[in-house]
């Protein structure tokens, strides 16, 4: 039994999902947090940057706030919190002092789950991304490190999210999302401003692409629906409990 069955009668698990733009996290891990959440744990969403690089820049104030709405209603579907951290579109920081609001919000939501980017995704705001929970994690349990909360104990378990395509993803565990997915296309399809561009399109349309990489990973997993997820190799990140649900 997972840890997670373990304590569904008792008090929820946290639940940290951080994702460099406003539909990644749905796209990689939707189902797994659609999961979690009927199952009564707790969910935080954390967006690091608007993802409005592509668009004029005339239109770029109303297409942040549409994209937070967004983001906020696709939250909503599962009963999760979303933060918006506010950090630019390939403009992810390096410096101390822009770090440590993602150290507070760590050391604020006290999880025992944390998803994030593969450190070899495509995009380099996702590799980022990626580099900074690194680094803010370790900050997290440093008692000099001050931010409004105190340093975090114990360690969380860290699980790297599938790449865009599975490409140069080998995965450590999946976790069935078939009673999921359709919740999953529901968040997926808040955010209207990237799925409605691609709708029809032959090779990145947005909703049958979450499906059909939901499929793959299930026939791997010899289920209908699947994500999938590995964990950093690193010393103290290796898989000695079980907290997917």
């Amino acid at each position: 039994m997972s840890v997670c069955a373990e304590r569904r009668a008792g008090s929820p698990v946290n639940i940290l999902a951080i994702g460099a733009h406003p539909d990644d996290i749905v796209l990689q891990c939707g189902g797994t947090l659609a999961k979690y959440a009927a199952a009564g744990h707790a969910i935080t969403m954390v967006i690091m940057c608007p993802g409005v690089a592509k668009r004029d820049p005339p239109s770029l104030e109303e297409t942040i706030r549409g994209r937070q709405r967004e983001v906020s209603a696709s939250a909503a579907t599962i009963g999760a919190t979303a933060v918006w951290m506010g950090y630019g579109d390939f403009d992810i920081p390096y410096d101390y002092e822009s770090k440590l609001p993602l150290v507070e919000q760590i050391r604020k939501t006290r999880p025992e789950v944390i998803f994030g980017h593969h450190p070899s995704d495509y995009s380099s705001d996702h590799r980022r991304a990626s580099e900074l929970l690194d680094e803010c994690y370790m900050m997290a349990f440093q008692s000099g490190i001050k931010t409004e909360s105190p340093a975090m104990h114990p360690r969380a378990m860290i699980y790297h999210m599938d790449t865009v395509g599975g490409l140069g993803f080998v995965p450590d565990a999946y976790v069935d999302i078939t009673d999921y997915f359709h919740i999953k296309r529901r968040m997926i399809e808040c955010h209207e401003s990237e799925v409605r561009p691609y709708a029809g399109n032959p090779v990145v349309d947005t909703v049958e692409w979450i499906e059909v990489n939901a499929r793959y990973r299930g026939i791997q997993a010899g289920v209908r629906y699947a994500e999938a997820f590995c964990w950093p190799r690193r010393w103290a990140s290796m898989e000695t409990k079980h907290l997917l649900p």
